[in-house]
Formats: C-alpha cells, sequence, structure tokens
C-alpha cells in the first residue's frame, strides 16, 4: 500500500472540468431546459470526484492526523449543510423542508444530507471506512491489501444497506482507493487516448444507459478521464488546462459555497428569460458561482477566517 506523495497535475485538471460541470447542472433552470444533458454529465462528473477522492485517500497516515484532516472537512460541511438546509425552510427551492429543529438539522447533517453536500457527507463516511480498513491491513498482515478491500467492501456495502451512502457512489470511492492501494497512477489506469470519444459518443446517444451504477455508465465514465487526460498530455501547459488545474486545487470551496451563489443567481433569473437557449444565464451564473466561490476562499484566508474554519492558515491552493 505505498502511497504516491507526487502530486498529479492531471487530476487537479480533471477535478476542475468536473467542478465546473458540477456548478452548470446544480443550475435547476438549465437542468429542465436541457435533461439529457444532465443525466449525461451525472453519470460520470460525480463518480470522477469520489474515484479521484478514493484514490487519495492517505490511509498509511498516523490515526491523529487522519483524524484532524476528517475534523476540517466535517466541520465546514456542517455548518454548511445546516445553512443550506435553513435556507430550505425559508426559499422557494425544490427540496424544501417544514420547520427547522435541531432533531432535523442532526437528521440532515448525520444522516440524510439535503442538497449538493451529500458528496462531502459520503466522502466522510467512506473515508473514515477504508481508513480504518487500511489500518486494519497494516497492523494484521494476515489480511493484506486484498482481505482490507474486502473489508471495506462489505462496510460500505452495510452503509448502503442502512441508507447512510448510495452503493454506486460507495463503489466508485473504493475503486479509487484499491487503485492506490495497488501502487499504480490512477491516469494511467484510464490509457488515456483521443479515441476514447468513441465509446463516449456511442453512449451518449443511448440516453437509457445513463447511470453511474450501469456498465454503460462504468465505461462512459472511463472514457471520459481517457479521453481529458489524454488532451492534458497534448496541452500540459495551456491557459485553459492550467485554469482547469487551479479549479482541481480548489474543489473544496466551490463545493462549499457555491450554492450560495447559485440560491442568488435563481432570483436574478428573469432577466434572462429572453435567451430561451438559457446559455446567457448558464455561462453567467456558472461564472458568477465559481469565482464568486473562489472569492470567499480567498477573503477568508486574508481575514484569518481559514483557520477557525478549515483548521488552516489558508484554505487556497496557487
Amino acid at each position: 500500500m505505498d502511497a504516491l506523495h507526487t502530486r498529479q497535475t492531471e487530476l487537479d485538471m480533471l477535478k476542475g472540468v468536473m467542478i465546473l460541470l458540477m456548478v452548470a447542472f446544480h443550475l435547476g433552470y438549465i437542468g429542465d431546459l436541457y435533461p439529457t444533458a444532465k443525466a449525461f454529465v451525472y453519470t460520470f462528473h460525480m463518480p470522477t470526484f469520489l474515484l479521484i477522492s478514493g484514490y487519495l485517500l492517505h490511509t498509511a497516515r498516523p490515526a491523529a492526523t487522519f483524524g484532524r484532516k476528517m475534523l476540517w472537512i466535517f466541520i465546514p460541511y456542517a455548518v454548511m449543510e445546516a445553512a443550506y438546509v435553513a435556507a430550505s425552510a425559508v426559499l422557494p427551492v425544490r427540496e424544501s423542508v417544514e420547520g427547522l429543529s435541531a432533531l432535523l438539522l442532526l437528521d440532515k447533517i448525520f444522516i440524510h444530507p439535503l442538497g449538493p453536500y451529500w458528496y462531502l457527507h459520503t466522502f466522510l463516511l467512506c473515508s473514515l471506512t477504508c481508513y480504518a480498513a487500511g489500518r486494519l491491513a497494516h497492523r494484521v498482515p494476515v489480511f493484506g491489501t486484498g482481505g482490507a478491500l474486502v473489508i471495506c467492501a462489505l462496510a460500505l456495502y452495510g452503509l448502503s444497506v442502512l441508507e447512510l451512502v448510495n452503493a454506486a457512489n460507495a463503489f466508485w470511492f473504493l475503486a479509487g482507493t484499491a487503485v492506490r492501494w495497488s501502487g499504480a497512477r490512477l491516469s494511467r489506469t484510464f490509457f488515456p487516448t483521443l479515441w476514447a470519444i468513441v465509446p463516449v459518443m456511442l453512449i451518449a446517444c443511448h440516453p437509457e444507459w445513463f447511470s453511474r451504477a450501469s456498465v454503460p455508465g462504468i465505461l462512459l465514465t472511463l472514457s471520459i478521464l481517457s479521453m481529458l487526460t489524454a488532451v492534458w498530455e497534448r496541452f500540459p501547459s495551456g491557459k485553459a488546462t492550467g485554469m482547469f488545474t487551479y479549479l482541481g486545487r480548489n474543489t473544496l470551496v466551490v463545493f462549499l459555497f457555491s450554492p450560495v451563489f447559485t440560491m442568488a443567481m435563481k432570483q436574478l433569473l428573469p432577466l434572462f428569460r429572453a435567451d430561451t437557449s438559457g446559455l446567457a444565464y448558464l455561462f453567467c451564473a456558472t461564472a458568477v458561482a465559481t469565482a464568486g466561490s473562489l472569492g470567499i476562499g480567498w477573503l477568508s484566508d486574508r481575514l484569518g477566517l481559514s483557520r477557525y474554519f478549515f483548521g488552516r492558515p489558508a484554505v487556497m491552493h496557487k
């Protein structure tokens, strides 16, 4: 289970692409206009995050270090999830709740997260599960990597039965962890090639295949990653790839704060009704939500607030 300690820039690029897609298709108006495109993107964009997250999990870290990392992901997650639930009680959103109570907030934070923060909830549970199994294999060599993976799979299946995680999401996280423990470089398992566009186009013609839990969905995800990695290898220093890698290094703040801006932009939707394609709203709202989230992260660093909200002096990565 040797860790690969060097930063893999291509993974930042992939995360940057996926975070923009996440912001764009969390705009309810766009999802309603283009439901097939939304279903297509949803088939691969969150599996990509989960796969990379599982791969980047360091099970060799001391328990105290790992626990601190999890704590300082849980704290901003809990704060923003509570704020989202509170906003859903008073704003006209699709996932609205009736009335607020301490019990409701605890349920949404620990068991049934509301809105886009489900990913961080799943990330925390999968990370804790895989870390525990990895440490067990380290301390009891008889289990080995294979035994640890079996333990992880059974534990994650148990969590899915309890409806704490989605089984397909847990699969993608565990797949990333398995690649990590094998010692392989994740991007090489995609077999980077521009020819991957062929299965992407084939699957795109069959909306009935759009599911992250299906064989075509798995093939689509791996093909998208193969194609994007091949593009990155040809233009590693381009301005576009540089922008995506920067976003990929700062996905946490976009995850946390973009819902604030997507909710706000919804109030301005009447200003964009003249454009029936929705593209003007798409580009404007995505840009505002992304730039605004990065701006909050930057301001948090400058004001010294990151130390209290993220547990470190700076949350933004240059």
